[in-house]
């Protein structure tokens, strides 16, 4: 038999080494590979940052009051505080800016509740026989006025957060006056009006209407981008976006959603806006850039969504499902949802609370 020599034996030798160690790492998954695929499989269990998140139940009459944390169990990690009573049927809730409060509109009652959020109790209620249909709210930056859209009276209520006493209606002059977005300095809120397709703006400063802006029909959601230059508004009916230009109040961009959008949010590092799409079932991703926003895709997410809210990173998303009892929260990156979290029955208006620590005693 003849051999081969003592070299090229050699070389053969190596050769199988390698290929032994390569279908090793090919079955067993390559040291870098596994531990990305770890990441990942963490990173999806990972729960959102410690807070508060607030929802109403409109169907219900009440509140859930959820804690996110980090427990060592997952079902630690997002558990149900407190459920309190509202008026009758809440819709929408603001958080004052230094956190401690919620003030919840009460459209069937026709008023504003007020919760203290470190000890997760009614304090307040405000009452105005001018209101009509309470609904989306704001604060200025400084905590010490809080706007609220007054649906049915086509105005929009100024009270002094402090004192809880109203200190001026405005009215719109449009019809179904409904949600409220505040600039990020303060000096400005935009109204959409419902049945009017039109958006209001009115002057922090001097609290009267300085400017109006023709959309499509049936405007609801609103949101700006963070530096405030840029307006998103949901039109329900066109199931479009329309992107106003805050310094010229004109519409320089309008784009196709899913069916039905009735909220927008635009995500904090500003670079992607979602729109909740109540009758198509979908959350629709916009690219947003400096001048131009562009759609992404529409991805399916469950039953009605509606209020959605941001974690304190951004990287987790909040959508209250109105016909599912649960508000689900969604991973932005990958775009899917993590988990889910029961509430009452038809969960609308939400909020998010970042820091936010129980200390009182046993959960419900």
């Amino acid at each position: 038999m003849d051999r081969e020599p003592r070299g090229v034996a050699g070389a053969r030798g190596i050769l199988g080494l390698v290929l032994l160690a390569a279908t090793g790492m090919a079955w067993f998954g390559h040291p870098a590979t596994v531990l990305a695929a770890r990441a990942a499989r963490e990173n999806e269990k990972a729960p959102p940052p410690e807070g508060l998140l607030v929802v109403l139940n409109k169907q219900d009459n009440s509140v859930s009051f959820i804690e996110t944390r980090a427990g060592r169990r997952e079902r630690d990690r997002i558990r149900l505080i407190r459920t309190l009573p509202t008026g009758e049927s809440p819709h929408e809730v603001a958080i004052r800016p230094d956190g401690r409060e919620a003030w919840v509109s009460n459209a069937g009652a026709n008023t504003i509740g007020i919760y203290d959020l470190e000890k997760l109790e009614q304090t307040g209620l405000i009452r105005h026989e001018g209101f009509g249909f309470p609904h989306g709210s704001a604060f200025t930056p400084d905590g010490e006025k809080f706007y609220v859209a007054c649906t049915e009276a086509n105005a929009v209520f100024v009270i002094d957060a402090s004192s809880h006493t109203v200190l001026t209606r405005i009215p719109t002059n449009q019809k179904a006056s409904h949600m409220v977005a505040m600039a990020p300095g303060g000096g400005h809120i935009y109204v959409p009006n419902i049945e009017s397709r039109m958006v209001t703006v009115i002057s922090t400063s001097q609290d009267r209407v300085v400017g109006e802006v023709r959309v499509g029909r049936g405007p609801e959601g609103i949101a700006l981008t963070m530096d405030g230059t840029r307006l998103m508004v949901a039109n329900q009916e066109d199931s479009t976006m329309s992107v106003i230009d805050t310094a010229e109040l004109r519409v320089i961009d309008a784009y196709q959603l899913g069916e039905f959008p009735v909220r927008v949010i635009v995500t904090p590092d500003g670079t992607h806006a979602f729109t909740a799409d109540r009758q198509g079932n979908t959350l629709t991703v916009v690219k947003l850039d400096e001048t131009h926003a562009r759609v992404l895709r529409r991805v399916p997410i469950g039953k009605s969504p509606g209020g959605m809210a941001f974690d304190g990173t951004g990287r987790t998303l909040f959508v209250a499902l109105n016909d599912e009892a649960k508000v689900i929260l969604f991973d932005v990156k990958r775009l899917k949802e993590i988990r889910s979290v029961r509430t009452g029955k038809e969960p609308d208006g939400i909020a998010f609370v970042p820091g936010w620590q129980w200390k009182g005693g046993l959960s419900e």
